[in-house]
């Protein structure tokens, strides 16, 4: 009882005294510099001097008492090490959200959160999460790990909306509140116009038809990247050769809506779970990852749409469970590996392969005329030729993804419900909000289409000089092709 109470009236340790410790003895020096990383950066952006947590476990895996929940962090409570797994697939955003937790309940937050800012009904009940008050302290772990960057452009557009109530109240609120110290985003004053022409795609060559005509079931698209003109499409088509369906690349006339031809992949995949990539010498790269099936390592293909063949390009070392990003430049393709956390290029003309330092989890590869700009769980990076990185202070990851449009800047879509296209000038750091932010209209994803978070996280890209997205309909879930229109006052 001494102990105890001698315990409760210690002072509580600082992010400074916060230690780091590998339990099992396994894992590696760059999740444990990530992890120790990420504190630092939660006691910049918030300006804290602690939330009563000692430290923080990596561990192979973590306790739970639900089978099959998948649990890759644990806050303990106050004065007690936070315990996260080692190998999840974003250990940095892990620990921002265990700390995230931290803050609320050290700090007792939740009676000054918004009212309905974090719906406890946006968290599916669960042994995990047994009762209503478990589920909205879950859902503003889930709504603050989201970091200071995407919530500051959240914000921008709640106040060009006045939005003051539900979840977008919630996002200001964490931004004033519990990131306080995060040096406020760029703004440029001036807005820019953008009109959204939503295409619907017919989607009869993924279906498998009946003798009458009944779609009985069908694929998904996974990859797109604009080509000549047209949009090439990766997705499952159906092949009556082997009856069942197989990974093909598809020509799709964005202006008629009409498909032009296939493309068939020589693959021991069964299913299109890849990306197709754009190239500057008009030989698309197709990467398909096969997440570990019978052990088959992933595969890169070279096609030509005109020709409609495709060759197998026979590279060692790919990634054998599953890519988070991969991009082409300069005649190299870049895989960042899911499993391994690093980085490899490919000479795509000698399939010599390079390994490239990096020590933090990757989730984004986008080419740019100055560098592969890359989207790590640390930051946004710049990677030069040389092989030097440079972090960009205004960047942000987003959705993960965003086309250069020439004299006008970056265009990307924020991590809203509404996913509204912001503009960014990459040399001043400022962001630009489009002059009708409330009336854009909605881009979803889903449905027919793969939905952003994986290898790919949003098939954006380039036709004749007009920006264009694949998503869905929210209506059905078939695949809809946004053209964006962007003007730049």
């Amino acid at each position: 009882m001494v102990l105890l109470w001698l315990l409760a009236c210690a002072p509580c340790p600082t992010f400074e005294e916060m230690t780091v410790e590998d339990p099992d003895g396994g894992v590696s020096d760059d999740v444990l510099t990530e992890i120790g990383d990420t504190i630092s950066d939660f006691a910049t952006w918030t300006g804290r001097e602690g939330v009563c947590v000692p430290g923080i476990e990596a561990l192979d895996e973590v306790p739970d008492d639900e089978p099959g929940s998948d649990t890759v962090g644990w806050y303990q409570g106050d004065r007690s090490p936070i315990l996260v797994q080692a190998d999840s697939s974003s250990v940095h955003e892990t620990v921002v959200h265990e700390l995230c937790h931290a803050v609320d309940y050290h700090e007792d937050l939740r009676p000054s959160w918004p009212a309905g800012a974090f719906p406890p009904d946006s968290v599916e009940e669960s042994l995990s999460y047994p009762t209503e008050t478990v589920r909205a302290h879950e859902a503003f772990a889930r709504a603050c790990a989201k970091g200071p960057r995407d919530l500051a452009v959240a914000a921008a557009l709640d106040d060009a909306c006045g939005m003051v109530t539900g979840i977008d109240a919630g996002d200001a609120w964490l931004q004033e509140v519990v990131y306080s110290d995060f040096p406020t985003t760029q703004f440029d004053p001036t807005p820019f116009t953008v009109s959204i022409d939503a295409r619907p795609i017919e989607v009869d060559p993924l279906y498998v038809l009946s003798a009458d005509g009944q779609r009985l079931y069908g694929g998904h698209i996974t990859g797109a990247t604009g080509f000549d003109g047209e949009v090439l499409l990766l997705a499952d088509v159906y092949d009556p050769d082997v009856d069942n369906m197989q990974p093909e690349v598809l020509r799709f006339d964005p202006l008629s809506g009409d498909f032009i031809a296939g493309i068939k992949l020589p693959t021991h995949s069964a299913y299109a779970n890849g990306v197709v990539l754009a190239t500057s010498d008009d030989a698309p790269v197709v990467l398909i990852t096969n997440e570990g099936a019978d052990g088959l390592a992933s595969e890169a293909f070279r096609i030509d749409p005109r020709a409609g063949t495709s060759t197998n390009l026979g590279l060692a070392g790919l990634p054998e469970y599953y890519a988070t990003a991969a991009a082409v430049m300069d005649g190299r393709l870049y895989v960042a590996d899911g499993l391994t956390g690093g980085l490899r290029a490919w000479d795509l003309d000698t399939g010599v392969a390079t390994d490239i330092p990096n020590d933090a989890e990757i989730s984004s590869l986008q080419p740019t005329t100055d560098g592969l700009q890359v989207g790590r769980s640390d930051g946004v990076y710049l990677l030069t030729a040389a092989g030097e990185w440079t972090e960009l202070a205004g960047e942000q990851d987003f959705v993960s993804g965003f086309v250069t449009i020439p004299d006008v800047g970056e265009l990307w879509l924020s991590d809203t419900e509404d996913h509204t296209p912001v503009l960014l000038d990459p040399i001043a750091g400022e962001w630009r909000l489009p002059n009708n932010p409330c009336d854009t209209p909605t881009i979803t994803f889903g449905g027919s289409v793969g939905a952003p978070g994986d290898l790919h996280p949003l098939m954006m890209f380039m036709v004749d000089g007009e920006p264009m997205v694949l998503g869905s309909s929210a209506d059905d879930g078939h695949p809809v092709l946004y053209a964006l229109h962007v003007g730049a006052t």
